[in-house]
């Protein structure tokens, strides 16, 4: 077992780190897994991606505004939803405290990820 990597306060608003990328076993395509953790130091926000899968959000710590095709929700610590395959999405912490998410992906690790630039919103740092 290994600890949940804990952000650094002097590093980027947004630090990620891979927890477990493992290929579909032979015979068996589609059960591969890639999970991570994701945190967003106050303010800091990520840019809008989508996948050509679908991904499981889990906050641990904190809280986000996630936005998902242009639809913004606010969640906090405890709260878990799918992202839909294909869905743009992004996340910005407008608190005061550190926030962290857990993602998981099915399929092959390292699934298709498309970027694009966010609009700049007011206390966004992207």
């Amino acid at each position: 077992m290994t600890a949940l990597p804990a952000p650094d306060p002097s590093a980027a608003p947004v630090q990620q780190a891979v927890l477990a990328a493992e290929p579909a076993p032979s015979g068996h395509p589609g059960y591969g897994l890639h999970a991570g953790v994701t945190h967003l130091l106050p303010g800091g926000s990520t840019p809008l991606i989508r996948h050509d899968v679908a991904e499981f959000v889990l906050v641990h710590e904190g809280v986000l505004d996630a936005e998902l095709d242009g639809d913004v929700r606010r969640v906090g610590r405890g709260d878990h939803f799918t992202v839909p395959a294909g869905c743009w999405h992004g996340f910005t912490n407008p608190g005061a405290e550190p926030a962290s998410m857990i993602f998981a992906f099915g399929g092959e690790p390292g699934p298709v990820t498309v970027r694009r630039d966010r609009p700049a919103r007011e206390g966004s740092l992207s």
